[in-house]
Formats: C-alpha cells, structure tokens, sequence
C-alpha cells in the first residue's frame, strides 16, 4: 500500500472510487441499491491544478483504492473530498491516507487545518475523533429553485480571465478581513482559469466591496444544478446587505441563463446570513459538521460563504 501524488492518468480510478464510495453510502441510506453519478473530470483537474502536490492517491498492487484533495486557503487548510472503496475501508487505508493529508496541510504552513463531514454518518465522525479532530461549528446547505431571470443587478461586474491579475490581490486583502490567515485568491484563481464558473464583483468607491464565484461545471446534461462556492462581503461596509442581495442575484441569474434550474449554497451557520437566505426563498436541505484539529479557527460575523468541502 502507497500513499503517493495524484497524477492525471489517475483521473479515471479517482472517479471510479469517488462513485463507488458515494454509492455505497447513499445505498446504505436509503435500504436499496443506488448508483452514485461519476464525479465530473473538470472539478478534479482543476484541483490538480490548483494543489498538484495536495492531490493524493493510494496505491495497492498498481491500482488506485482511495484518494483526496487538500486545499490550501492562504494559513487555513481542508481537505476533501476524502473517499476509499468500500472494500477497502477498515483496513488502514483511511488512516495511511489522512496522515498524507495532514503532511501536506503542515507543511504549506497552515496554522488552522480540518474537513467538513455529515453529523449522521457516525463512522467517520468516529474516525475523524479518534484522529484527534473536534466539532466545531454547523454549515447550512441550502436550495433555491430558479424560475425565472429577475430584474438585472447594477454595479455588478464579471471578471474574465484577462482582468483576474488585477482582482486577486484584493481578493486575498478581504478575505484576510474575515480572519487574518485566510487568503481565497487561489480558490477564485482556479474557478476562471479552469473555467469551473464565473467570478463576479461589487464595488463601493472604486474598492472591491465584495466578490462571488458560482460553479457550474457539471455537464448540463446530467445536471441542471449550480452552486455558490464561495461569497464575501466587506464586513466594515456601512450597508454589506446590499452589496450581498447584488452578488447572490448576479449568479442566480447568471445560473438560470446557463440553464441551470436549482442553485445550492452552503456556509458557517449564521442567524443573519440564514434568515436572509430564507427571505430570497432557500430552503435547508441538509447540513455538514466542520471538525478540526489543533488551534481553533474562526471567521468574523458577516456574509461569507466559504465551506470546507470539495
């Protein structure tokens, strides 16, 4: 058995193992046989991308039995997603596994460093707990059907390729105003290189005010979803709410024209954020536990959306 580098002849056998992990959970679940959809090759190339020595497989007898994806936000790390074949699982695999990933978190110097899980699957929340994480806080997954374009959003632009050197740096100063080691500019870098999405930005006074990337690389036809990866309003504004009701209607709209038909959005709960969400008509439709482990993280109250989960 091997922990080693993902590389991109792997691709095929991470996806297998992605989709034989999730189908025996949903299967187990829900008390009848379930296949789980592949994940799309576009997402994992763009981790590759992003984190080619963060990207980890493990190997026995020359074929790949687990892997996972770590992600480096500026001193904060997770890790995710974290899958091993069925057959495989109990066998130390998983913990061979987490340790490469911890490895790699350390060694990229970050300060804070843990995952997102489902509270009800008791078997990992066990095997994250016996390796010495802890709960730490809720995060909100909401949906929102999309029915129609709503009215457009003034002062509200998308950021192509060309003009991304210019944003990021701002990009990294706010999210440094959420907790002092996190730096999203590599998160928001792949997502327009990898052509995982659209970025879009608000501005107050010439200043970046604040920023959204939504994902929608799933194959139109195998899905009609898309999802807020990440969302961040400048907490110091004088009014933050309305830059945030013009990023979140901006990819909403920008979904539905791409023909997406359902958005989803997840984050640290929040009472503010949620009864906000509620009020532009999204639902709960789950929720994850963040663990980690060694020094506490926090970020400051506002708007952001920034789950650990891949």
């Amino acid at each position: 058995m091997l922990v080693r580098l993902m590389r991109s002849e792997d691709l095929e056998q991470v996806r297998n193992v992605g989709q034989k992990a999730w189908s025996d959970v949903a299967s187990t679940e829900l008390g009848r046989k379930v296949k789980y959809p592949f994940r799309p090759r576009k997402i994992i190339k763009g981790y590759l991308w992003k984190e080619p020595k963060g990207c980890l497989v493990v190997e026995d007898a020359g074929e790949v039995i687990a892997s996972a994806h770590c992600h480096v936000w500026g001193k904060v790390g997770w890790f995710g997603p974290f899958e091993v074949l069925p057959e495989m699982q109990d066998k130390g695999v998983g913990k061979a596994l987490l340790g490469g990933c911890e490895d790699y978190l350390v060694r990229s110097g970050c300060v804070h460093f843990g995952l997102e899980t489902m509270p009800y699957m008791v078997k990992n929340v066990h095997f994250y707990l016996r390796a010495g994480y802890r709960p730490q806080e809720f995060t909100c997954i909401m949906k929102k059907d999309l029915v129609r374009v709503q009215e457009p959003t003034m002062g509200v632009e998308r950021i192509e390729e060309a003009k991304l050197a210019d944003i990021l740096p701002e990009i990294g100063a706010l999210s440094r105003s959420y907790n002092s080691h996190l730096d999203l500019s590599r998160e928001v870098e792949m997502a327009v290189r990898e052509d995982l999405g659209a970025l879009f930005v608000s501005r107050s006074d010439q200043k970046l005010a604040g920023f959204a990337v939504l994902h929608a690389f799933h194959p139109i036809e195998e899905s009609d979803h898309s999802a807020v990866r990440l969302l961040l309003v400048d907490p110091d504004l004088a009014d933050p709410s309305d830059h945030f009701d013009r990023l979140i209607r901006s990819v909403e709209n920008h979904s539905y024209r791409l023909g997406r038909r359902r958005i989803f959005a997840r984050f640290v709960v929040s009472p503010r954020l949620y009864e906000d969400m509620l009020k532009r008509q999204y639902v709960l439709e789950g929720s994850n536990m963040r663990m980690i482990k060694g020094p506490g993280y926090c970020e400051r109250e506002g708007y952001i959306m920034a789950a650990w989960a891949g």
